[in-house]
Parts: structure tokens; C-alpha cells; sequence
């Protein structure tokens, strides 16, 4: 008939509703015109909708608060969205798609909504790709483009995955509505996906990177399949996010005044160049950084602050973790761990011959451990300058075949 709009298999239905009513677990719904769907739709079977390139849209008004209806697509089950078609919500109507209480993996397609495109009340979200945007705004702002229930989200029984997918005006690392301790969390939140801003405001979400830049207030600024490549791009007040684990083959040179995040992720050597110069004001935080060669880690020039923090890494032959150069201040705080692993060097050296006015300080409240016949903290008698060490309540400094403080 050429009025049907869906098949199932070989059988083919005239509305959308009759093909999902039919649906059983597994089957694929695939559209075979674009279908007006002037009632919100419930999808309640565990299946593919395969929108086949073609539209489904509404024509009259969906949103009724007293029939609590609000979205024209409502999701109770495990559902799948491919086919490179589209889903789109009247203007100053409703929300595209509601997350109700089940699954729901978007692989491509537009979605054009209203205040939110997809809402998830209970369950997870996953978006792979798909370009997403509003036709009416809450209060002029794009924030909810991809919303959650608050209390859900917060005790974690609605979960966003953006792995892909361009969003128009809308940067997923920032769920500005979802507050955690003052902060905005990422609705980003698969290893390896960054996001990045085009010259419109758009941003879209690339898999296979290494870090993201983030500005002073969290939003994205660019996404980076190199570590060093966002270090080296990062400007004033921006943070550097590490996206996964990494090797470390270069120097990375730092004049910027920067936050580098390594968020959970282990940084290790790929041989035995120092990993860090620090020439601006730098923290490096919440990881782990590890060498199995002997390498300095950093060699700070300026401000520089560890926090929580765990550095590990051999210091033979004179090699150091950290170095406190000329003019530097280094701060370790009360959660890093500075571990030596091997002898001759010291897990934070103190001093530079090329500077006979320098001043150095060094502020310990966590620990520094060397575990072999050497050094904790270490300078060098014959170097001029002058040397201030703060060892705070709570701080430990050791070596237990050695001197811990030369």
C-alpha cells in the first residue's frame, strides 16, 4: 500500500504507533515516509528504530500539562536510534525525546526540540552522533538542550554519555542546572571523548583524544589527540583535562599560567627527557605521574603546585623527581605522594649553580618518601642563594637507609 509508513521484516504498517504496538524485543522499525505523529509516542519494546532518512514530527500541539504529556517521543525500554533521518518537536511546543525509565542510544540523525531536545527522567542516555539543537530556548539559554532530573541525576539513576554528536549552542562538558559542590559536571564522561567549539558556538564531542582545554569557568575551548598539543596550546586561567592514560615522549615547556588535571589518569615516560619545564605559575593535580627510567619529572622554574598528586620514578645517577630551580616556589600538598625509587638523586632537589642570588622555596604538607640510599630532600652545599623549607603538621619526609633532609 502506498500509504504505509513503517515495516517490521517484511510487514509493513500504516502509523508509526500500529509498527511499535507489533514490535517485539529485538525486531528493527524502519520508516518508509516521513510520519506526522500528533500524539506523544511511547516506545515500550527493546527495539532499533531505524528512522531510514525520513522525518517524524508534529503538526498540532503535544505539550498538555494536564494529560502530562510533554515530549513527542516517550522511551520506557531499551532503544536504539539510527538511520540518518530526523526527529523534530513544532516550535514552542515540546520536547523531542523523554528518557522516561529505560535506555536510549542515539547513533546519528537530527533532533530539533523545544527547552530540551532529550530529557532523561530515569535511565541512560548514550549519544554517539547526531547533531542536536533547540527551536525555543529556556529563557534565551540553550542549558537544557540535554537535561536530567536533578534528584536523578545526582543519586545517579539518570546518567548522559556524550561520545559523539554536534551541539548547537550547547557545550556538553557543562551541565550548568546540575550544581556538585559549586561545580558543573560533564555530561562527557567516557575516556578518550573531547570537546570541541566552532567559531558559531557549536561544539561537538570527538572520540580518540588525549585532553581537553577547559576556560577558567569549565567550558570547552578545544580538545586535543596529544597530550603535549594542549599543553602547549593552553593560555592563562585554562585548565589542561588528561582524557586517558598517556605516555610522555617530550618536554612539555610551560610559560602559561595553567592547571593541568590529569583526572584520575596515570602520565608515564616513554624515555627520559624531563616531562615538565615550568616557566609560568602551574598546579598539576588529582593523578598519577610514573617513570621506570631515570628522568626528572619537573623542573620548576616559577610557582608550581602538586595536589593530590602521586609522583613515582627512578632517580639514578643524580636524576630528581622534582627540582626547585631559580626564583621557584613548590608547593606539595597534604594529599601528594612524592615517591624515589632508586638512589644518587633526590625526589626533590633544591638549588642551581648558574644562580648566585637565587632564592628557593619549598613547601612540604604531604610526603616525600626515597626508598633507596639517598636522599629525600636534597641541595648541593656548594651552590649560592638562598634556601627556605616549610615543613607543615602532618607532612612526612623520609629515607629509611639515609639522611632524609641534606
Amino acid at each position: 500500500q502506498t500509504n504505509d509508513v513503517a515495516q517490521i521484516g517484511s510487514t509493513k504498517y500504516a502509523s508509526l504507533a500500529d509498527a511499535i504496538a507489533a514490535a517485539e524485543d529485538g525486531n528493527t522499525v524502519k520508516l518508509l515516509a516521513d510520519v506526522i505523529q500528533n500524539t506523544m509516542l511511547t516506545i515500550d519494546k527493546n527495539i532499533t528504530l531505524d528512522l531510514n532518512g525520513k522525518k517524524i514530527y508534529n503538526t498540532e500541539d503535544i505539550w498538555n500539562e494536564t494529560k502530562q504529556t510533554y515530549e513527542l517521543i516517550n522511551v520506557e525500554a531499551e532503544v536504539t536510534i539510527i538511520g540518518n533521518g530526523s526527529i523534530e518537536a513544532k516550535e514552542n511546543d515540546c520536547y523531542t525525546i523523554n528518557v522516561k525509565n529505560g535506555n536510549l542510544t542515539i547513533e546519528n540523525g537530527t533532533f530539533v526540540g523545544n527547552i530540551s531536545v532529550v530529557q532523561v527522567e530515569k535511565g541512560t542516555l548514550t549519544i554517539n552522533g547526531g547533531e542536536f539543537k533547540l527551536l525555543q530556548k529556556w529563557k534565551g539559554s540553550s542549558e537544557y538542550l540535554i537535561n536530567c532530573i536533578d534528584k536523578n541525576y545526582e543519586n545517579n539513576s539518570a546518567v548522559v554519555d556524550i561520545r559523539g554528536g554536534k551541539f548547537v549552542d550547547f557545550d556538553p562538558n557543562v551541565a550548568p542546572e546540575k550544581k556538585v559542590d559549586g561545580k558543573a559536571p560533564s555530561f562527557v564522561i567516557s575516556d578518550g571523548i573531547g570537546v570541541t567549539k566552532d567559531a558559531d558556538g557549536n561544539f561537538t564531542a570527538v572520540s580518540n583524544m588525549a585532553a581537553q582545554i577547559v576556560d577558567a569557568d569549565g567550558n570547552s575551548v578545544a580538545a586535543y589527540a596529544g597530550h603535549y598539543d594542549a599543553i602547549a596550546a593552553a593560555k592563562d586561567g585554562e585548565t589542561v583535562i588528561l582524557l586517558t592514560d598517556r605516555k610522555n615522549f617530550v618536554t612539555n615547556e610551560i610559560s602559561a599560567n595553567i592547571t593541568i588535571d590529569l583526572n584520575g589518569k596515570t602520565l608515564s615516560v616513554g624515555n627520559n627527557n624531563p616531562f615538565f619545564r615550568t616557566n609560568g605559575e602551574v598546579t598539576i593535580q588529582n593523578g598519577t605521574i610514573s617513570s621506570d627510567y631515570r628522568c626528572d619529572i619537573v623542573n620548576a622554574y616559577n610557582k608550581l603546585t602538586l595536589k593530590n598528586v602521586k609522583i613515582t620514578g627512578k632517580t639514578d645517577n643524580g636524576w630528581n623527581l622534582v627540582n626547585v630551580y631559580s626564583g621557584a616556589e613548590v608547593t606539595i600538598d597534604k594529599d601528594t605522594v612524592l615517591t624515589a625509587t632508586s638512589g644518587e638523586g633526590a625526589a626533590v632537589f633544591i638549588g642551581q649553580d648558574a644562580d648566585a642570588n637565587a632564592k628557593y622555596t619549598l613547601n612540604v604538607y604531604g610526603k616525600v618518601i626515597q626508598e633507596a640510599k639517598s636522599f629525600a630532600i636534597s641541595g648541593n652545599g656548594s651552590y649560592k642563594g638562598t634556601t627556605t623549607i616549610n615543613i607543615y603538621d602532618g607532612a612526612e619526609v623520609k629515607s629509611p637507609t639515609c639522611v632524609a633532609i641534606f
